[in-house]
């Protein structure tokens, strides 16, 4: 089964036609950077904001239920729940609206799989900046797995990215832990203390 058969698969927003990070008279609006999309996640930290400054089609804003995909290496991809809709896509970016019966999770799971990923760099164009073309991405075959499989891999998948989410979380309060322990012998130790 094709790509194109499960989910439409569209482009994002080219931004510099529709904002301006210094005219302040439009809305300012949440944009979805590449780099907020890492392996099943939404950073929000990586967000961006800049304002709009013409009328965008409501499609190339983000929606629950949504699929996004880096179309440059490493080709990461990201369910979008619902704290995370309403960004507006960038044209780096392409977005998967579901439209057949299968489990989003899973696809997310197969999109951030190395078989995925070799095939896609099978597939890149230019030699700058090596990207792959959504005419291309919409012809991927998806592998015909029975629906309890896929249903049961997709929520495998999706409760492998909230344990991830919680060991970053966790590693990164160790650092902040480990620096201010630090700081405060620093700090110490110039104050005359032992």
């Amino acid at each position: 089964m094709k790509l194109k058969d499960l989910a439409t698969v569209m482009t994002g927003q080219i931004l510099s036609r529709v904002t301006d990070d210094n005219d302040t008279r439009g809305d300012q609006i949440p944009v979805l950077s590449p780099t907020a999309v890492d392996n099943g996640f939404i950073h929000k930290a990586d967000l961006k904001e800049t304002y709009l400054i013409k009328s965008v089609d409501r499609d190339k804003f983000t929606q629950e239920g949504d699929i996004v995909l880096k179309l440059s290496s490493p080709y990461d991809a990201a369910y979008i729940d619902y704290d995370n809709r309403l960004s507006l896509i960038p044209n780096f970016l392409a977005v998967l609206r579901i439209k057949e019966d299968i489990d989003p999770h899973f696809l997310v799971a197969f999109l951030n799989s190395t078989y995925f990923r070799n095939k896609m760099e099978s597939i890149q164009t230019g030699a700058r900046r090596p990207m792959i073309r959504v005419s291309d991405l919409r012809e991927i075959e998806v592998p015909d797995i029975p629906h309890d499989r896929m249903k049961k891999l997709g929520e495998q998948y999706r409760l492998s990215c909230e344990k991830r989410a919680l060991l970053s979380e966790m590693a990164e309060v160790e650092k902040e832990v480990m620096e201010n322990t630090l700081l405060a012998a620093i700090k110490e130790a110039k104050d005359g203390g032992n």
